[in-house]
């Protein structure tokens, strides 16, 4: 089975990991100016917010074209999920 990559989902999801990033360092920045205090982590958070939205759609749009049912779709994803929650 080949498996052709859609580089601009590529592209996306690098966007929205440096999105998530991002979101979480926005308040670690010290700046010296008080117009760039408030500014930067404001704009780094909105950016920030961005991303695991994205992550979402991105998941989406990549399991359109499957053909597999639902109970499959759950088994297969149940001991990923699952297992690492309870430990």
């Amino acid at each position: 089975m080949v498996k052709n990559r859609i580089f601009y989902y590529d592209f996306l999801r690098a966007f929205a990991i440096i999105a998530v990033i991002l979101c979480h360092v926005d308040g670690r920045y010290e700046f010296t100016t008080a117009s760039l205090k408030l500014a930067i982590p404001f704009l780094l958070n909105d950016i920030g917010l961005m991303g695991v939205p994205l992550f979402l759609m991105l998941t989406g749009a990549l399991l359109l074209g499957r053909k597999q049912s639902l109970g499959d779709f759950f088994k297969k994803r149940f001991s990923r999920i699952v297992y690492p929650y309870v430990f």
